[in-house]
C-alpha cells in the first residue's frame, strides 16, 4: 500500500491541460515485437517501475494540481487487446485513470503500443521511462539510486542565468 495518496503537480503540468476538452495531449511509441510479449512480466515491471516513478498510476486533478492515486487503478495500465481492435484508437482520460496505457495485441503480428500523458512527462522523460521500463521488463537490478526529477526548478535557474548574462551585457553597453 503506498503512504500517500497525492502527489504535488508542477506548475507546468496544468500547460498541457489548455484546451484538454478538444485534444489529449500524449507521448507514445508503437513497436512489432518478434515474439509475444509476456503479460505477466509486463505487469510486474510496470509495477517495479511505480515503486520509482508512482505518478504513473495516478490520475490528474487539475484544480489542485495533484496526482491522486487509486489502487483501483492499478489493474487498468496493460490492456490485452483483440485482433479487430485499433491501439491508437483505444480511449484514454488522463483526468480519470492512470499517466500511462500499455497496449498490447498479438494477432495477427505482436505489438506493444505504450501511451503516456504529457501532462506527465515530455519526449525525453517518456524516453527515460521506456529504458526503466525495459530494465525492469528484462529483470535488471532496481536502480536504486533513480530519482524522478519534475521540478521546473532547474528551467528557471537556466533562464536566470540567461536573463543575467543579458543584464550584464546591457551593462557593459551602457558604460561605453
Amino acid at each position: 500500500m503506498r503512504k500517500r495518496h497525492y502527489y504535488k503537480g508542477e506548475p507546468m503540468d496544468m500547460l498541457h491541460t489548455v484546451a484538454f476538452k478538444e485534444m489529449h495531449t500524449i507521448i507514445s511509441c508503437m513497436v512489432k515485437l518478434s515474439s509475444p510479449v509476456n503479460v505477466n512480466r509486463l505487469k510486474k515491471a510496470v509495477e517495479l517501475t511505480s515503486v520509482q516513478i508512482p505518478e504513473i498510476l495516478c490520475y490528474y486533478q487539475p484544480a489542485k494540481n495533484r496526482w491522486v492515486y487509486s489502487s483501483k487503478l492499478k489493474h487498468t495500465v496493460v490492456v490485452q487487446l483483440g485482433e479487430n481492435d485499433d491501439p491508437p484508437q483505444q480511449p484514454i482520460d488522463f483526468l480519470r485513470d492512470t499517466q500511462l496505457k500499455i497496449f498490447i495485441k498479438n494477432i495477427p503480428e505482436p505489438m506493444i503500443y505504450i501511451v503516456m500523458s504529457h501532462i506527465f512527462t515530455d519526449g525525453s522523460g517518456f524516453k527515460e521511462f521506456l529504458y526503466l521500463l525495459a530494465n525492469n521488463y528484462n529483470h535488471k537490478k532496481l536502480i536504486s539510486n533513480f530519482h524522478n526529477q519534475r521540478s521546473s526548478e532547474s528551467i528557471v535557474k537556466h533562464c536566470s542565468a540567461i536573463i543575467e548574462n543579458i543584464n550584464q551585457k546591457w551593462i557593459c553597453l551602457i558604460i561605453f
